[in-house]
């Protein structure tokens, strides 16, 4: 249980990791347009 609750936190992190990455690049791009 507490390997899978660790896999589980990874995979959470990945996540936020890749929303922030996608927020920034999509901020750069609305600045670019303007």
């Amino acid at each position: 249980m507490i390997s899978a609750s660790r896999t589980v936190i990874r995979l959470l992190k990945r996540i936020e990791s890749i929303c922030l990455e996608r927020n920034s690049s999509a901020e750069d791009g609305k600045s670019l347009d303007r």
